[in-house]
């Protein structure tokens, strides 16, 4: 039990991801057409948002439970730059693939690996960083707050 928060938050941060993405990428705010954009972001994003997690926020949360950082700031601010950097690393990918004559971006294998811009990686970013902090450092009671002083 005593990492289950911990868990619970690497496994349920990347979710509102979708819901972000579709609500920026749908033009047409209807009911059915936002849960296809739902769905469709999900099949997409959700993979690859699970791979970042485990390759940049596994290691950002051993810096952050180091330092003691619980600033809800801190976690926003670390979750645009990961984003940021899921950016750049598919950008290098992309340059290094040209150089090998390999189209990066319209090859259907990688196609769907299109962050598109900072408009979308950042923001997703941001929101799975104050999810994951909001699940593992959840809001204190006022008894355990008046115990505490």
């Amino acid at each position: 039990m005593r990492y289950f928060r911990t868990i619970a938050a690497f496994a349920l941060a990347p979710l509102p991801i979708p819901f972000l993405l579709a609500f920026i990428l749908t033009a047409d705010l209807s009911f059915s057409r936002y849960w296809e954009g739902v769905l469709l972001s999900a099949l997409v994003s959700l993979p690859q948002a699970y791979l970042c997690e485990l390759l940049l926020g596994v290691p950002a949360w051993l810096v952050f439970r180091r330092h003691r950082i619980r600033e809800w700031s801190a976690f926003a601010a670390g979750g645009a730059v990961l984003g940021m950097a899921y950016l750049a690393v598919y950008y290098a990918a992309d340059l290094i693939a040209k150089a090998m004559a390999y189209d990066f971006v319209e090859h259907s294998f990688t196609r769907d690996l299109n962050a598109l811009s900072p408009l979308l990686a950042v923001p997703g970013g941001v929101v799975s960083a104050i999810v994951f902090r909001a699940i593992i450092f959840p809001r204190q009671s006022r008894k355990n707050l008046e115990s505490a002083t």
